[in-house]
């Protein structure tokens, strides 16, 4: 844990030394690894179900035998982790989303994350990853909730800063036509080291 704070402390000492925020994502050298659920993570994944309460859309809490059965339905299911690292050091599994096709959409479950990584473009990150996804399946729209909580105000405004639309602030949906890529400086481990900054902001 010791390591943990010193590598933060190194992180807020190169945040201080950039005045552009840009500058500084670029400069962190961030890499980001998405897979499906793996059973060597699931105690992980199912400890960020139960603790995750700021940055968590929903706050389903699921247990190690939930996780397993995500991880099994290759069909029903599409439930992906997140990793990130740095420059600076590995920030370990720090996202969570689960997504199940159904006829024209791709329905989002669960969406939560570490707010150790607010602001670095994760969640922008993973928006591109799923409505891809949801178009390599044919799937024209993609859909969410938001299932407020005393704890959870600070994604209130979630889906709708990705162009989502809903009349009770409840259900969320967005066709995958209007979706535009954000820009993210973090490296995928599929893309060849390849940064991805496509699309805006």
């Amino acid at each position: 844990r010791s390591a943990l704070y010193r590598q933060e402390a190194d992180r807020r000492q190169a945040r201080s030394s950039y005045t552009d925020v840009t500058e500084y994502l670029q400069s962190l050298d961030m890499r980001i690894r998405v897979t499906r659920f793996e059973e060597p993570k699931i105690a992980r994944i199912s400890q960020l179900f139960l603790r995750s309460n700021q940055f968590n859309l929903t706050t389903r809490r699921h247990s190690e035998a939930e996780c397993i059965a995500m991880m099994q339905d290759e069909t029903g299911c599409i439930p992906l982790c997140a990793s990130l690292s740095d420059r600076f050091g590995d920030h370990g599994l720090i996202s969570i989303v689960v997504a199940r096709p159904e006829p024209g959409v791709l329905r989002v479950s669960d969406w939560l994350m570490s707010c150790r990584v607010l602001g670095r473009g994760v969640e922008q990150y993973l928006m591109n990853t799923l409505v891809q996804l949801a178009r390599e399946r044919g799937l024209p729209r993609v859909a969410g909730q938001y299932l407020a909580t005393s704890k959870n105000g600070m994604v209130k405004n979630f889906w709708a800063q990705f162009g989502f639309e809903s009349a009770d602030g409840v259900e969320w949906a967005l066709e995958t036509s209007r979706y535009t890529p954000s820009t993210v400086w973090i490296h995928g481990d599929h893309d060849g080291g390849e940064s991805e900054h496509n699309g805006g902001e």
